[in-house]
Parts: C-alpha cells; structure tokens; sequence
C-alpha cells in the first residue's frame, strides 16, 4: 500500500485561523466543535439536515438543569454548567440557547 503524500496530511494541532472547516450535523458535539472552531478563527459552516440540537441531542439526557441536587459532588459540576448556559446566552444575543 503506498504511503500517503505529505501534500495531503494536515496537522489537527495547528492553528485554526484562517482555515474552512464543515463541520457535519449540529448536535450539543457538532455545534461546540463549530462554536469553539469559529472563536479560534476558522470559517465554519455547519450542516444538518433539521435544526440545531433537534436530533439525537433533543432526545438525551445530556441537559443542564437548575433543579435538583443542591449538595454533593454533583451540585458544582450543576452551578458551573447552569452559569456557562447563561454566559453562552449573552454571548450570543439573537441565538436561542435554550
């Protein structure tokens, strides 16, 4: 099997600036990868066949809520994951982070 060209190996760690990027379906994965691409200044476009988080995503039990466990070990992971909800919410004005 011959050896792949050089020409065509892209290094993942590199800097994202400046780079296109397709990013395939915008699930809670797909739509962070596009988020945090597009930060890091790549043009992203982002590709599914319904709308954003309505897929498999919708469907999950991968939701933050505020309700519930106030004391333990997970009652931290809840506060910081609630207070990053609503610091994406007024970054991005206009988008519906709900």
């Amino acid at each position: 099997m011959p050896e792949p060209s050089r020409n065509n190996v892209v290094n993942v760690l590199s800097p994202l600036a400046g780079r296109n990027l397709v990013v395939v379906g915008a699930g809670i994965v797909g739509a962070s990868v596009a988020y945090h691409a597009a930060r890091a200044g790549a043009t992203v476009t982002l590709v599914d066949a319904g709308r954003p988080g309505a897929g498999v995503t919708v469907d999950s039990f991968a939701w933050v809520g505020a309700s519930g466990l106030r004391k333990g070990p997970a009652a931290g992971l809840r506060a910081t994951a609630t207070a990053e909800y609503h610091r994406l919410g007024a970054e991005l004005p206009g988008l519906p982070v709900t």
